[in-house]
């Protein structure tokens, strides 16, 4: 794959490798099998975006990533949207997204193997939008898990998790949440107040549920 005088390619271990180490890219950086790459990335090594400033727009989707280290996005100090969708990702290091934290808008980790979602995977993403955590294996959140990333959190998907019940305090604080997503899990029942704290709520879902009333 190529973008710019960038040239990315990978090794047979799935090694993601750039050549030139100085170059510059254009605005959206697709590292794909679905874009070019001849085999999926299955390891993202430090330093691999290293000073690429003009990167605004980052798509690693349908590749075979495990894990994410620490300091792996460090020198995307532009970064804007971050797709991770369709990986095998389990875990994100202790702040992994900290050198995106103050730009990043939308983040999606839809069709991974998540068994949960940490405070401290999302603490200080001040400016997120978007936040698609579908398609996981997402069993319970954590009181206060959006702390670091509500502030104008826009849009959350949590469809198609395993969750079966939601902290009463779970979207508290949220001053523009206006998209909701919770369908296809296993909620039995809701917390009486758990969505009084969204005022700007405009679209619920909760289908696929095995929900007999909603408070």
């Amino acid at each position: 794959a190529t973008c710019g005088g960038c040239a990315f390619s990978t090794d047979l271990a799935g090694r993601l490798l750039r050549a030139p180490p100085a170059c510059e890219c254009s605005n959206a950086l697709v590292l794909s099998p679905r874009a070019g790459l001849e085999r999926p990335v299955r390891e993202l090594p430090e330093g691999i975006f290293f000073n690429l400033t003009s990167v605004s727009s980052l798509d690693l989707s349908h590749n075979a990533l495990g894990s994410l280290r620490g300091g792996v996005f460090e020198g995307l100090s532009n970064l804007e949207v971050l797709v991770l969708d369709g990986n095998d990702i389990t875990e994100l290091q202790d702040e992994v997204l900290l050198p995106v934290a103050r730009t990043l808008r939308k983040l999606s980790l839809a069709g991974n193997r998540l068994p949960a979602i940490r405070r401290d995977d999302l603490q200080r993403l001040s400016v997120l939008e978007e936040l698609d955590l579908s398609s996981n294996a997402i069993a319970a959140l954590e009181d206060d898990v959006f702390a670091g990333s509500r502030a104008r959190l826009q849009s959350l998907w949590l469809g198609s998790n395993l969750l079966v019940e939601l902290p009463p305090a779970a979207f508290a604080g949220f001053g523009f949440l206006e998209t909701l997503n919770v369908s296809s899990n296993a909620l039995a029942r809701l917390p009486g107040a758990v969505f009084n704290a969204s005022s700007m709520l405009t679209s619920i879902d909760l289908s696929g549920n095995a929900l007999t009333a909603v408070p």
